[in-house]
């Protein structure tokens, strides 16, 4: 059976959407926007949130917001996107990667807790749709959470949704 990932067309709909920005008479950020970012609040169950243009400036922002400097460490999962890397090298930032549970895919906490340099903070990536099965763990490292729902969108576990782990979640839709 094939369960196709990518459609090659766009649909009537999209593209009316696409036509009715392109003939607006405004510049920048306009209806459409506004609506995406309250709907996104409202679904995901945020206060606040904003949209960036790329998933690299998204976490440039939530290093800046974070208040980490040049020469600070970051933990990284092993299986985070090769875009991390360079979110990090454009703030300075130095990376410290964290192997994955072989049997799941999971950060493994254990070697986040002895490794060194003990990191500043930790950009927790559910490869997947694959979360973290121990939040109570996952809460006891002490260093900020900045959680990537991009391939963890809607999923669980436990009582845990994805988005709840992190100080500050992302969320990639390229």
């Amino acid at each position: 059976m094939s369960i196709p990932v990518f459609r090659s067309y766009i649909r009537r709909k999209d593209m009316d959407t696409v036509l009715n920005c392109l003939v607006t008479d405004s510049v920048g950020p306009g209806e459409y926007l506004d609506r995406f970012q309250k709907y996104a609040r409202e679904s995901l169950g945020y206060d606040f949130g904003f949209a960036l243009r790329s998933p690299i400036t998204a976490l440039e922002t939530a290093f800046e917001a974070l208040g980490l400097a040049p020469g600070d460490v970051v933990a990284l999962p092993a299986l985070a996107p090769g875009y991390y890397a360079h979110a990090l090298r454009n703030r300075g930032l130095q990376a410290s990667y964290v192997d994955a549970l072989p049997d799941s895919c999971v950060l493994d906490l254990e070697s986040l807790k002895t490794g060194e340099p003990r990191p500043k903070a930790l950009v927790l990536f559910e490869a997947l749709g694959i979360m973290p099965t121990d939040a109570m763990a996952l809460g006891e490292i002490g260093i900020p959470i900045i959680e990537d729902i991009s391939q963890s969108l809607g999923a669980y576990s436990g009582e845990s949704r994805a988005g709840s782990l992190g100080q500050i979640s992302i969320l990639g839709l390229e």
